[in-house]
């Protein structure tokens, strides 16, 4: 079992599960290598497959949707959701199987990026800084991704 694993497996029998994928609580941070972000989402999904592998429980996918759709009504950890969509597509299109409602998914991810657009377009913060229009950049980076990739059409204005 891995550390990662450890970590998720804590966070649930906590019920932190929003914790761990937003690292809110340090005990379930994940540094990321590559940028400077409030955790890594790479690992943290990494640690629900993982969980859901050893477990073979579909839970984990309910909560999955559920918390992602509680980071769209935060105005800091909305931007968070779309890399946790852009795992999740690519962990789908692998699996062959969906294991959330997409759709509802995807439309409270792009409600909560257009609600909260001036707040990241002023947030300099983790990867913010390396865009001009801060975290809304990365934002339609990633969106921008997303629906090339997994023909979905999110619209960020």
């Amino acid at each position: 079992m891995s550390q990662k694993l450890d970590i998720l497996k804590t966070a649930i029998k906590n019920n932190e599960f929003f914790l761990f994928l937003t690292g809110k609580k340090r005990d379930y941070y994940f540094a990321c290598p590559y940028a400077d972000m409030p955790t890594d989402p790479d690992q943290a999904f990494d640690a629900i497959k993982e969980y859901f592998y050893e477990n073979e429980e579909w839970e984990i996918w309910s909560k999955f949707q559920e918390k992602i759709i509680e980071m769209t009504e935060d105005e800091e950890d909305v931007w968070l959701s779309i890399y946790y969509l852009s795992m999740y597509l690519s962990f789908r299109d692998y699996k062959k199987i969906n294991f959330i409602d997409l759709k509802l998914t995807v439309e409270k991810i792009e409600e909560g990026l257009n609600k909260n657009r001036s707040l990241l377009l002023k947030n300099k913060k983790w990867g913010g800084d390396q865009f001009s229009e801060g975290l809304w950049g990365d934002v339609k980076r990633l969106v921008n991704i997303i629906n090339n990739k997994f023909n979905i059409n999110i619209n960020v204005e």
